[in-house]
């Protein structure tokens, strides 16, 4: 998935992805990012039967989200993993905790202004 926007200069927000089964109701969600520019945090997470799990902070290099300016956002989803690059380069790769395969809604929440997207299945 491509998703291109804007991380406008008064983010009020955090900015979220949450990747889920539409039948379930979100009560498990396999795949969840959290980006928080006012911390500098990519912050991912996976719930299951309501409850989050842990969750991960690393990113391969820094922050890649300046407030102001626009963004690339390639989310890649593997059998093993979920890859997350940011303008080209790699943030983070988010290892599946649950079965993955039922995956059919993207919902995207918070203060940035989404100017595309796009979705390739391969």
């Amino acid at each position: 998935m491509y998703i291109a926007g804007l991380m406008p200069a008064n983010f009020k927000r955090h900015f979220v992805i949450n990747l889920y089964s539409a039948k379930d109701g979100k009560r498990t969600i396999p795949f969840h990012v959290s980006i928080r520019p006012d911390t500098g945090l990519m912050v991912r997470n996976s719930m299951r039967d309501g409850e989050w799990q842990d969750e991960e902070l690393y990113l391969v290099g820094p922050f890649p989200f300046v407030l102001g300016t626009h963004f690339d956002l390639m989310l890649c989803h593997k059998p093993e993993v979920v890859s997350v690059a940011v303008n080209g380069q790699l943030a983070f790769e988010f290892k599946h905790r649950m079965d993955s395969s039922s995956i059919d809604t993207m919902e995207i929440t918070g203060s940035q202004m989404i100017t595309s997207i796009r979705y390739e299945f391969y």
